[in-house]
């Protein structure tokens, strides 16, 4: 008992200590803005007594072209692509027509083309999408189409016109529609407003994306925006999908994904503490885009152009900016492209890998790098600006803390009403008191199997020492000396005492691992629902009778019991030692205290002990 309960409160403190250091808690920010509010800021949670593991921080997607590297092209299926940026001649004026009706036009010349569909044919569906090349006749349709006066026959105009369908009449003319037009997104990085270009129009209203622009006199002039049309042409061809996003964060803690422990490392290790805290030129890359090539070890390039605050992308709002309905562009308010603000070869520690795809912050192919890092300003390079989210902002505090940190949060800032705050320790708390619990109850039994240890080596002391006085007497009478007896006594001792050590020390180790391994039992049943009875309401392909195994499922990692909790290889040596030193200490204990009694037992004349009474 004492041996059985010692190990186990040893075991529990270590998971204890192990919990500590495996598990964390994080809280996840996010503003309920409504119209009129300020943009906040994460900074408004720092407050005296804070006592941050982690302080909070909103992270970016700081987008870097890497012409080595490819993303998730997965992330790019759901956008059609469809541009044909060409200059065009009406046919007929618009006045002449009405929204609804189609509006004849000639294309004068072709800038760029490019297309879902380019290099094969879609038999049978009607599809005619080609390039659109000078003399091509084509019907525009009118109905989102804006421009600041009608069309009219004889004027140019340039425009992105996407393919809609071909059309079943007489003509048999195809039918486009203009779809994305040169626009900036170019935002405060403080207020999150857009900031205003006094080149390009329409830049809060979809009625850029619908746009076409007259070509008049000075069009093409340096400035003017046959020149943006130019760049705006430029950028998508550069567009290619090597574009990487990357995200600076002070910990891989604080990234959701991973604190979830839906991400893993495959290859390599984690970007350390103390990398995050000095900034080291280090990173983690997901195996997406490790399929371009790209090693531990290798140094990856990643020169930063613009930022994109609290976007959440996903199958409609990627990082493809060539999208018209895309929620950024890659322009500034002069019409320009965007001036890499940060560039540094960064050292590739590790790769992650997703345990199964959905939409996160990670979006299948983010680079993570340490926020200290990066040394210079993004202020000019904001295309994208929103509110706090529980993707890009988050905070880590001590674990076990979260009640009392979140009463004095609400105390500290009275402007935490408009977050919300949502708290995440990964069952921390619950297991913690799991653990607790169990520390108390073989507390008890030790108690206990100390008490009853006692009681047993006092009652055997007073058998073979103390009711062996004659017997020490006799062998004194009859010439054994003082060692002699005190060999006597003891060896019965042993005898006695060294098997029953033995044997408790080795109960005590075959039940620990009996109990260790009907844990792990339950938890194999726990995973294999058996199935329902036969006449169970339940459906018939419902969850609960389908029985599986996890022995393969990466995903079954993310789940967190007391039995999970690793040791290293020390805390168990120190346990395998337990069974070896209490048995130990009994001995010398029982060996102690009988020299102790025998001596005693020594000092009185043999001849009294002879003539007493029994």
């Amino acid at each position: 008992m004492l041996s059985f309960s010692t190990v186990s409160i040893l075991q529990t403190n270590q998971r204890i200590d192990s919990v500590e250091g495996q598990f964390s808690t994080i809280a996840t920010v996010e503003q309920n803005r409504q119209p009129g509010d300020p943009l906040l800021h994460a900074s408004m949670l720092n407050f005296e007594g804070a006592e941050y593991v982690n302080p909070p921080e909103t992270r970016p997607y700081y987008l870097a072209r890497v012409m080595n590297a490819r993303g998730d092209v997965a992330h790019f299926e759901t956008i059609s692509t469809s541009d044909h940026i060409v200059e065009f001649t009406p046919l007929e004026n618009s006045s002449s027509k009405s929204k609804t009706e189609f509006l004849k036009i000639r294309i004068e010349k072709a800038h760029y083309n490019d297309y879902e569909y380019k290099g094969y044919t879609l038999v049978g569906t009607g599809w005619t999408e080609k390039d659109l090349e000078p003399g091509d006749e084509i019907y525009l349709d009118q109905q989102w189409m804006t421009v600041p006066n009608d069309l009219l026959v004889g004027k140019s105009y340039i425009g992105n016109l996407a393919y809609e369908r071909h059309e079943s009449t007489e003509s048999g003319l195809d039918v486009y529609s203009p779809l994305g037009a040169p626009t900036t997104t170019q935002r405060d990085p403080v207020t999150g407003d857009e900031i205003k270009s006094e080149i390009l129009p329409g830049l809060r209203s979809y009625d850029d994306i619908y746009r076409c622009d007259e070509i008049t006199e000075g069009f093409w002039e340096p400035g003017e925006l046959g020149e943006i049309w130019m760049e705006w042409i430029n950028q998508i061809e550069l567009w290619d999908r090597h574009w990487l996003p990357v995200i600076p964060t002070n910990g891989v803690q604080l990234l959701p994904t991973f604190h979830a422990k839906n991400a893993y490392i495959d290859q390599g290790r984690e970007i350390t503490s103390e990398e995050f805290q000095h900034g080291a030129k280090v990173c983690m890359i997901s195996n997406i885009v490790a399929l371009s090539g790209i090693r531990v070890g290798d140094r990856l390039e990643l020169p930063m152009q613009m930022a994109l605050y609290g976007y959440k992308p996903n199958g409609d709002n990627t990082f493809e900016f060539s999208n018209p309905f895309s929620l950024f562009k890659s322009l500034d308010k002069n019409g320009k492209p965007f001036d890499v603000f940060f560039e540094e070869k960064y050292e590739v520690v590790g790769i992650y890998r997703e345990l199964y795809p959905s939409s996160h912050e990670l979006f299948g192919e983010a680079v993570i790098v340490p926020s200290k890092s990066i040394t210079a300003s993004d202020a000019d390079n904001v295309v994208y600006c929103s509110p706090m989210n529980d993707w890009n902002t988050s905070f880590q505090i001590p674990n076990g803390k979260i009640a009392e940190f979140n009463t004095a949060l609400n105390k500290a800032v009275p402007g935490v009403s408009k977050l919300k705050i949502v708290y995440d320790d990964n069952g921390y708390e619950d297991i913690m008191a799991s653990l607790k619990n169990a520390r108390l109850n073989m507390a008890l039994l030790m108690g206990a199997s100390v008490l009853a240890g006692t009681v047993i080596i006092i009652l055997l002391l007073y058998f073979f020492v103390i009711k062996e006085k004659r017997r020490t007497a006799i062998e004194r009478s009859l010439g054994m000396t003082k060692c002699q007896c005190r060999f006597s006594i003891l060896s019965g001792l042993m005898v006695l005492s060294i098997p029953a050590v033995i044997l408790g020390s080795w109960l005590s180790w075959f039940f620990m691992n009996a109990e260790i391994g009907s844990m792990e039992m339950i938890g194999s049943f726990a995973s294999e629902p058996s199935e329902p009875p036969k006449d169970s309401a339940e459906p018939a392909d419902a969850v609960q009778q389908t029985s599986f195994s996890r022995e393969y499922s990466l995903w079954a990692e993310n789940e967190s019991s007391v039995s999970d909790i690793e040791l290293d290889e020390k805390d168990i040596q120190l346990q395998t030692m337990a069974y070896f030193l209490i048995p130990t200490c009994i001995i010398l204990f029982i060996v102690i205290l009988s020299v102790v009694m025998i001596n005693r037992n020594l000092k009185i004349e043999p001849i009294l002990l002879l003539g007493g009474r029994e």
